[in-house]
């Protein structure tokens, strides 16, 4: 094919399939299925209105949020306040195009995509404080001070339980972590999550997510019932909706990896069918493995009530750290 050819196959990958149409629907999905998840567990009905069984309810919340008034503090940073939240989603979205959705790579892949996905991480972690303090509310101070802390602790458990599937597959490219889980062991497909280390790091990442999207029993930056709402206090209309599409987009990030990492990823049996359908099977299998870790997250959070500040540190620091290296080192002894 001519290069014309593949870059207009490369942005309409990057435009529609698997690129931010499709991903920006897989966000507002997985937020409905956590949402409907934990509603259930709670003996409620969770989202019902919107849709069937209420799977537009998001995209609803998004579109009435988007419409409401902007309102800018007089003591908020004007510049920060207005132009940050627009901005917010480009590096989930970045660290999406490298996770692999409808074949085996994503539609960017390197030989070090998991040091990008870290930095990617931090990059959108720095973004959540600096809205916090570009507020200039003193809750939302407190919320972005929050939020940074517990980011930058969970960072290492979640960098180290990375770090097994990458140990196992020898490269950081995740096209080759998926190819490395492609064969079969017995009547158990060959995925992380059933060897004894791989385990323990899936447990180690899923926990780690919930932190890094402030979700319960980790929501402590956005306490209602201690500050008010956290970092996102202040900001309204569209900057709020920007703001709560990229947390959304975030929670695709956290899955797609995991889903990547320890599930296989999209790879799966190709049913005989010709490899045109090839990449409509394997985003099944995306969905389908992903919606297995939304239960997960969505278990976890009902399970559990908010943890104070000092409950988390203490846990993350002397529990979750030391057991995340310890597996590292338990792969090295098993091979």
């Amino acid at each position: 094919m001519s290069f014309a050819t593949d870059f207009l196959i490369f942005v309409l990958q990057g435009l529609i399939f698997p690129g931010v149409v499709t991903l920006v629907f897989f966000a507002f999905f997985f937020e409905w299925a956590y949402r409907k998840l934990l509603a259930r567990f709670q003996a409620r009905r969770g989202p019902s209105l919107a849709g069937l069984g209420g799977i537009l309810q998001p995209l609803a919340d998004f579109i009435k949020t988007a419409s409401k008034e902007e309102i800018v503090p007089e003591s908020a940073h004007k510049t920060i306040f207005k132009t940050l939240p627009l901005l917010a989603p480009l590096p989930v979205l970045l660290g999406l195009f490298l996770i692999p959705i409808s074949s085996t790579a994503g539609i960017i892949n390197s030989p070090g995509d998991l040091y990008l996905m870290v930095f990617l991480l931090s990059l959108f972690a720095a973004i959540q404080i600096t809205l916090g303090w570009a507020s200039g509310n003193r809750f939302a101070l407190i919320g972005a001070s929050r939020s940074g802390l517990q980011l930058v602790s969970f960072g290492i458990p979640l960098v180290f339980a990375a770090i097994v599937p990458a140990m196992r597959a020898e490269s950081f490219s995740l096209e080759k972590i998926v190819l490395s889980q492609a064969s079969s062991t017995g009547y158990l497909p060959n995925w992380n999550v059933f060897h004894v280390s791989g385990i323990i790091a899936f447990l180690i990442f899923l926990i780690c997510s919930l932190a890094e999207l402030e979700k319960v029993p980790f929501d402590t930056p956005e306490a209602e019932t201690e500050i008010a709402g956290g970092w996102t206090l202040e900001y309204s209309g569209r900057a709020y909706a920007f703001i709560i599409l990229s947390e959304q987009l975030k929670e695709v990030f956290m899955v797609g990896l995991a889903v990547t990492l320890f599930l296989g990823g999209p790879s799966g049996p190709t049913l005989g069918l010709p490899s045109s359908y090839h990449a409509i099977l394997f985003t099944l299998y995306f969905l389908a493995k992903s919606l297995v870790v939304v239960f997960l997250l969505s278990l976890f959070s009902a399970a559990m009530a908010r943890l104070k500040v000092s409950q988390i540190l203490e846990g993350t620091w002397s529990l979750l750290a030391p057991i995340s290296v310890l597996t590292v080192v338990l792969l090295i002894i098993i091979g």
